[in-house]
C-alpha cells in the first residue's frame, strides 16, 4: 500500500516542528541544514529528525532531505534521541520531555 503525504500539509508540520525547536533551544532552521556540528545544533536536528518522523510525516529519506542530511543520519538520529528518552537524565532529557510535550498539542 503507497501513502500519500500532501506537500502542503507536510511543509506546514515541518514548519511547526522548526518553529517547536525555534521556541526551545534558539536554533533556527538555516542552523539545522547547516553542516555544522556543534552539540546543541547537532542534537536539535536529530530531536527534529526524530520528531517529523514520529508525526508520521514521510519516508526517512524526506526527512533527511529536510535537514539536508541521509536517511542513514536520520535513522541514527531517531536512535540517539530514544535512547536519550529511556536514559539520560540531563540537559538532553529535559529537552526531549519538553519537545514531546509541545509536539503533541
Amino acid at each position: 500500500m503507497i501513502f500519500f503525504i500532501d506537500p502542503n500539509r507536510r511543509k506546514e508540520k515541518c514548519d511547526v516542528i522548526f518553529d517547536i525547536i525555534l521556541d526551545i533551544s534558539g536554533v533556527t532552521k538555516e542552523q539545522l541544514k547547516s553542516r555544522t556540528r556543534k552539540g546543541e545544533i547537532l542534537f536539535m536536528r536529530q530531536l527534529f529528525q526524530y520528531g517529523f518522523m514520529n508525526t508520521g510525516m514521510g519516508t526517512l529519506r524526506a526527512a533527511g532531505l529536510e535537514t539536508n542530511r541521509s536517511h542513514c543520519a536520520v535513522l541514527n538520529s531517531i536512535r540517539i534521541v530514544e535512547n536519550c528518552i529511556e536514559v539520560d537524565n540531563g540537559w538532553r532529557k529535559k529537552v526531549c520531555d519538553e519537545f514531546i510535550k509541545k509536539l503533541e498539542l
